[in-house]
């Protein structure tokens, strides 16, 4: 059986443990039809992830001396 990824939208139980909105969940096709029909959630979004990376650091400005 296939699964699908839904976004929350209103909380539920699930698997024995509470799944509060805004967190993504996998979900067999059937258990998806009947969140979808109670407003329980929403097809997630595929979002391609970024490939861009940033190990640049940087620093505070500091004030010159003759600022001050």
């Amino acid at each position: 059986m296939s699964t699908q990824k839904a976004k929350v939208t209103s909380a539920f139980v699930f698997e024995g443990q509470v799944v509060r909105p805004g967190k993504v969940v996998e979900l067999k096709t059937t258990q998806l039809k009947e969140m979808l029909r109670r407003s329980k959630v929403e097809i997630a979004e595929d979002k391609p992830k970024s490939t861009r990376t940033s190990n640049k650091k940087t620093e505070p400005v500091k004030p010159n001396a003759d600022e001050k």
